[in-house]
């Protein structure tokens, strides 16, 4: 079976699916058999905040340097620190990914995983709200994954294409 997503051709061949001559970054969803990533929309509000986040993290790893004592030898330390942790926020908030997999919805951002079964989900709500509770997104267009057994009860989520990620989570769970 062949299907066209989004300009592109991609091939069913079974088990897995080939995928000719498409970039990564330019595909908003991949598809692999029963397995689809959606990539977190980004608001410009969010790249202002982590911009802010690392500006903050800069001024606090070099201010010991603009008080004019000898650090010379600091310098290297204060600059991978600097780095590392940057990276990480980085990471963190510019990964974030919603992968359906052929169980559960797997949530991640950086280091940081949540999966969570299809069966357990109950209900799919929108939400501005991105300032409280369990989130890994990145956009105030948002929705909000309610499920049983969870620490939280709920997380937020803004996949890029909310639309289609919400039809083929309701494929997934009938029952929402």
């Amino acid at each position: 079976m062949s299907t066209s997503f989004t300009g592109y051709h991609f091939q069913d061949g079974g088990e897995s699916s080939i995928i000719h001559n498409i970039p990564y970054v330019l595909v908003r969803n991949i598809r692999e058999g029963a397995r689809m990533v959606y990539r977190s929309k980004v608001d410009r509000l969010f790249v202002l905040l982590m911009v802010l986040i690392v500006s903050v993290i800069g001024l606090a790893s070099f201010f010991p340097l603009f008080l004019g004592e000898e650090l010379e030898r600091q310098v290297l330390l204060i600059s991978v620190l600097f780095v590392a942790m940057a990276s990480f926020v980085l990471w963190c908030g510019f990964s974030v990914a919603y992968e359906l997999k052929s169980d559960c919805l797997c949530v991640k951002g950086g280091p940081f995983r949540t999966q969570i079964p299809f069966g357990r989900i109950t209900k799919v709500t929108d939400t501005r709200d991105i300032l409280t509770g369990y989130r890994l997104l990145s956009s105030r267009d948002a929705i909000e994954i309610h499920y049983n057994d969870g620490l939280f009860g709920s997380v937020k989520i803004s996949p890029k294409d909310k639309e289609a990620f919400l039809a083929e989570l309701r494929k997934r769970n009938p029952k929402l």
